[in-house]
């Protein structure tokens, strides 16, 4: 992660995920500048979209909506 991420950003990711079951994966909101954790049943606004994000089968399925 040091060579991607600036250490702000690393501990920010860290936290975003603490607590939550999959800690490998996170949804960036680069306007915001927000890291959201992936996890079941969540839904997520960024910008126009809408990203329903669901758990099944041992595979995560993120649906992608405008929002307008």
């Amino acid at each position: 992660m040091k060579t991607l991420f600036c250490d702000d950003c690393i501990r920010d990711i860290l936290n975003t995920v603490e607590h939550q079951m999959i800690k490998e994966f996170v949804i960036f909101d680069t306007e915001e500048k927000i890291f959201y954790p992936i996890d079941d049943g969540a839904t997520i606004q960024i910008g126009d979209y809408r990203l329903d994000v669901e758990y099944t089968d041992s595979k995560y399925r993120i649906d992608i909506k405008l929002s307008l």
